[in-house]
């Protein structure tokens, strides 16, 4: 890890508004989901978008330090650790986990150290949440053709990126997040939606941020939402 997030704060929030629209759509969502609830917001880096105030709790976990600090408010809990091990935060005591945007930035030097991170990520979830809790992740999705390309040069990316002393970014593709979160949430129910984006758009934001804009009908990635909600019991494998 490079700390890359602590480097691009700065460039990151000045383009992130391209994006308003997306997260005015988000925030309705997410708004709707943490009423007077404990919830966790992994990987936010303190970016809280939509209206915490309505929870119960709010804990933020992130290894960006930098972020992590400029959040001043006392109300919210801050937590400096990696979402594939999270020590800090007691088993079975939050009701809502959130990860926006966050999952393609929790992965390895290989695609097999990818995945183990997204199942690491997805199981530490699943020992947080209270029995009935939920988890409500956000991500830019890769179609198949698009994502088994990126694995194909998974070493040659993390090679050019690790030159540029920027951490490795890998989008999955739908198939593969929700087969494993089925494999871990087993008793649960789970929904997939498409979330709309439009406008010009960073395509580069977490990793070279303001470097390009292109029109939203060119990424190469789709936004989709995967809402879990367990139904009673902790099946974590």
């Amino acid at each position: 890890m490079h700390n890359h997030f602590n480097k691009i704060k700065k460039k990151y929030f000045n383009n992130i508004g391209d994006k308003i629209n997306l997260y005015k759509e988000l925030k309705k969502i997410i708004d709707s989901l943490l009423v007077n609830k404990i919830v966790l917001d992994i990987g936010s880096g303190g970016h809280l978008f939509y209206d915490y105030s309505l929870a119960k709790k709010i804990i933020i976990l992130d290894l960006s330090k930098t972020m992590l600090d400029e959040s001043s408010n006392k109300e919210i809990v801050k937590v400096y650790q990696d979402a594939r091990n999270m020590t800090k935060i007691k088993d079975k005591s939050v009701d809502i986990i959130l990860i926006i945007f966050a999952l393609h930035h929790i992965n390895g030097k290989s695609y097999k150290e990818s995945v183990i991170s997204l199942k690491k990520t997805l199981s530490e979830a699943d020992k947080k949440l209270l029995p009935d809790g939920e988890i409500f992740i956000v991500e830019p999705i890769l179609n198949d053709l698009l994502f088994l390309f990126q694995k194909l040069i998974y070493k040659l990316t993390f090679f050019i990126l690790n030159v540029f002393k920027t951490d490795m970014v890998f989008f999955f593709n739908e198939k593969t997040i929700k087969k494993h979160i089925l494999s871990i949430f087993s008793n649960s129910n789970l929904e997939v939606s498409n979330i709309k984006i439009n406008g010009w758009i960073d395509p580069l934001l977490g990793t070279f941020p303001g470097l390009i804009k292109i029109p939203s009908f060119f990424m190469p990635t789709s936004i989709k939402s995967f809402y879990v909600k367990k139904l009673g019991s902790s099946n974590s494998k």
